[in-house]
Formats: C-alpha cells, sequence, structure tokens
C-alpha cells in the first residue's frame, strides 16, 4: 500500500490492526494488515488478534474476500507450518513468497509453480525491498477479491489420518513440500 509504519519484534508492539485502502484492478479494497505469527494456536495477544480475524470471530470486523499470505522465503520450511493452517480455513488465498531476492542470493531456488500446485493457490515471488513482483501480486489480489474461486477440491488438512501428534505432521509436511520445491 506504501503505508509506512514503525515495526519491532517484541510482544505488544503490533497488536493494532494496520487497514489501508488500496486500488486492486479499478476496485477500492481495505487491506488489514494483522500482527506477524507462526501459527493460529495462539500463545500471545498479537496472535489472538490475528486468528480472530482470520477465522471471522470479531463481531465488528466484516468477512475476509481474501487472504493474502505473506511468507519468508528464506525460511520457506518453518512458514509452510502457517500456511497449513491458514489454508485448511478454505478461504480464497494468495501467497506473497516475499525475500524471494535474499533467497536467491543465498543460492536457494523456489519453483513458484510447484509450490502453487501443492497450496492449491496463487503463489507470487515479491521482494518488498525491491519492489520486484509487487505488480504481479496486485494483479492477483485483484482477480482473487473479483472472482474468489469455489473451493471444489479444498485443500486437505495436513493432519488428517495422522493418529500421532498433529504438530508433528505438520511439520512433515512442510518439509515434504519445501523439499519439493526448492532447489540449494
Amino acid at each position: 500500500t506504501g503505508l509506512r509504519a514503525q515495526t519491532a519484534n517484541y510482544p505488544g508492539v503490533t497488536v493494532d490492526l494496520r487497514k489501508a485502502l488500496i486500488r486492486l484492478g479499478g476496485k477500492r479494497v481495505e487491506l488489514i494488515d494483522l500482527p506477524g505469527l507462526y501459527s493460529l494456536d495462539p500463545l500471545s495477544v498479537e496472535e489472538h488478534v490475528a486468528r480472530d480475524i482470520l477465522t471471522g470471530k470479531v463481531d465488528d470486523e466484516p468477512d475476509l474476500a481474501a487472504v493474502l499470505l505473506v511468507l519468508d522465503a528464506t525460511q520457506l520450511q518453518r512458514n509452510l507450518f502457517l500456511a497449513s493452517e491458514i489454508l485448511e480455513l478454505h478461504r480464497p488465498t494468495v501467497v506473497a513468497l516475499n525475500l524471494i531476492d535474499a533467497a536467491r542470493s543465498s543460492g536457494a531456488a523456489i519453483d513458484c509453480d510447484t509450490l502453487a500446485a501443492e497450496l492449491k493457490c496463487p503463489v507470487i515471488a515479491v521482494s518488498a525491498k525491491t519492489g520486484e513482483g509487487i505488480e504481479a501480486l496486485k494483479a492477483e489480489l485483484a482477480k482473487t477479491v473479483a472472482d474468489p474461486l469455489e473451493v471444489v477440491d479444498p485443500f486437505p488438512c495436513c493432519t488428517t489420518g495422522c493418529s500421532g501428534c498433529h504438530f508433528a505432521a505438520r511439520f512433515d509436511w512442510a518439509e515434504k513440500i519445501s523439499n519439493a520445491t526448492t532447489r540449494s
């Protein structure tokens, strides 16, 4: 959005929601920037706020038209744990694979088409620092908001059929997807 906000990496700093109006495909859309989180199983106030918005548990907030999930390309496997939880909400989702420039600099190559096929949602490689991919991301968001895909073959729960720890199943799934889509 071009909105500048001061952030820090300690509890209580990013609890507030940040909202901005943006134009997507000629339509004004309100973008809600939620506090960062690693899981929908909240351990902090920030994670409670984000989880409640994403799951529709906040009465005075409208239902979300789509979710823009920002994942760190340099920490893909770790971030896929959260992606599995978000995708299980069965909301139209677009993944912004941020820090793609840093991932490339470290020698990693991520196949965004394969990742999109695995996640069953669009994946756009971006760099917030350089602006790479931002226009493509806006175009994909505009398409998703204007015409959300009907979930015919919903994202399968990565813990379905798991008799063990659901956390372990999510980590195993994240490792499998990361290994299938990333070359070092």
